[in-house]
Parts: C-alpha cells; structure tokens; sequence
C-alpha cells in the first residue's frame, strides 16, 4: 500500500471516531485559523498606525 494512501485513510478514521464522538475538529482548527488570521491584521493595522503617528510627529517637530 502507497504511504500516502495509507496516511490518508488513518486520518479519515481518526476524523471519523472523533465526529462520532461530537468532536469536530476541522472546525476547531478552522475556527482558530479565522481567529489567527483576524489577529494577525490587527496587529498590521495597529504597527501601521503607530509608524504613521511617529512619522507625522517626526514632520511636525
């Protein structure tokens, strides 16, 4: 059996026992990757803010 195709089916039964168990975790890790990603253009958001606040202090001075 092909390694790959192997790896394949151990995780659709992991992914399996653990629906039937009421875990769902690809949503999980959907959910936290939605959260990493909003996070992450935050902190963009708020270091472009800061370098645009020093920039124009930098001007004004």
């Amino acid at each position: 059996m092909d390694l790959s195709l192997e790896t394949r089916t151990h995780v659709q039964r992991m992914q399996k026992a653990l629906i039937q168990m009421n875990l769902h975790l690809h949503k999980v890790i959907s959910d936290l990757t939605g959260l990493t990603s909003k996070a992450r253009k935050l902190v963009r958001l708020k270091i472009w803010r800061q370098l645009l606040f020093g920039w124009l202090l930098s001007c004004l001075a």
